[in-house]
């Protein structure tokens, strides 16, 4: 079951992990694998650019200041290809525009709010930033 909810909410672009359906339904995670292999499912990859709006409402910034900061992070994805994890793509596109829209706003609030490591942001953001 949670396997067929995965599947679904990614052929329909919902950005929701395997972790996430663990969590919610109190199984592990690799029982949720073995049952996308049953099932012979390949789960696409999450597009970075469905993240942003999401871990941007999760910020404490003025809702003005988010609309802002939304059209930013999404153009500087829109830019380019690249690799890695895509919730730390949205989090370092994120914090790069953050930086020079003059937000206060720390590595650290985006990487919690977007679940992923303060580290991952700090390694990544420069990649985002406008030349």
């Amino acid at each position: 079951m949670a396997a067929s909810v995965l599947a679904a909410a990614r052929q329909r672009k919902i950005p929701v992990t395997i972790k996430e359906i663990a969590k919610a339904t109190g199984l592990k995670e690799n029982e949720i694998y073995r049952a996308l292999q049953e099932l012979s499912v390949k789960l696409r990859v999450i597009d970075p650019k469905a993240l942003v709006q999401g871990t941007v409402a999760k910020l404490p910034i003025a809702p003005e200041e988010k609309a802002k900061l939304i059209y930013e992070a999404l153009r500087r994805l829109q830019a380019g290809r690249r690799r890695g994890n895509p919730r730390v793509q949205a989090a370092s596109a994120i914090y790069a525009a953050a930086q020079e829209l003059g937000l206060k706003v720390s590595q650290r609030k985006v990487a919690q709010a977007a679940t992923v490591s303060d580290c991952s942001v700090r390694n990544r953001y420069k990649e985002f930033l406008q030349r």
